[in-house]
């Protein structure tokens, strides 16, 4: 039932992309720009707030070794290079064109629920499954030669999709509202990419 969420989810935020074919260089560089704008400086905080209200020790050691591999391997500074690298860095009206998206989601992990925030990163993490190569194709479209960025997510977010939903069906043991609580973080999952690939 999670995973046919997760798949459900990732569906609608590829069916809010416009095809790859009929993407101009111009509005591959949009994409970029709002997607770092939206990603660069939010993920880590929303990765800690798993680490420190999730309530199951499996749903802390998925967001902590995670949240070690984003630090460790600098994947906020490998995320600034692509966006150099595709001469797509944001500007303001990146930042303002995702902030109520951006702001929805601090919201949602600024709640203190440790379900709701591993539910978030879950979404995250499987989602990005579909629109990781969607990007890889965007950088090449602005004649990017630095992919390491889609290249390290393409590979390792397939382990960490796995391992969010393994942690999410035993932190939904310490739950008693889950249902909503999943909906909701699916949801503003959702609509927090169909912002960002939207141009």
């Amino acid at each position: 039932m999670l995973e046919e969420k997760l798949s459900a989810a990732t569906k609608r935020i590829m069916d809010s992309t416009k095809p790859i074919e009929v993407v101009s260089p111009e509005e591959a560089k949009e994409i970029i720009a709002q997607y770092t704008a939206a990603v660069e400086g939010n993920f880590v905080p929303w990765m800690c707030a798993s680490v420190i209200y999730c309530r199951s020790l499996q749903g802390r050691y998925a967001a902590s070794e995670n949240l070690d591999c984003e630090i460790r391997d600098d994947h906020q500074g490998m995320l600034r290079r692509f966006a150099k690298s595709a001469e797509a860095e944001p500007e303001p009206q990146h930042y303002e064109r995702v902030r109520e998206q951006v702001e929805n989601m601090r919201y949602l992990v600024g709640e203190r629920d440790g379900l709701l925030a591993l539910a978030v990163m879950a979404a995250v993490e499987n989602t990005s499954l579909g629109f990781i190569p969607y990007l890889a194709e965007l950088a090449k479209l602005r004649g990017s030669e630095d992919l390491e960025y889609t290249d390290i997510h393409g590979e390792a977010d397939i382990d960490h999709a796995k391992q969010f939903v393994w942690a999410l069906e035993h932190e939904i043991k310490e739950h008693e509202v889950i249902g909503f609580k999943i909906d909701r973080a699916i949801k503003g999952t959702v609509d927090y990419f169909s912002t960002i690939f939207s141009v």
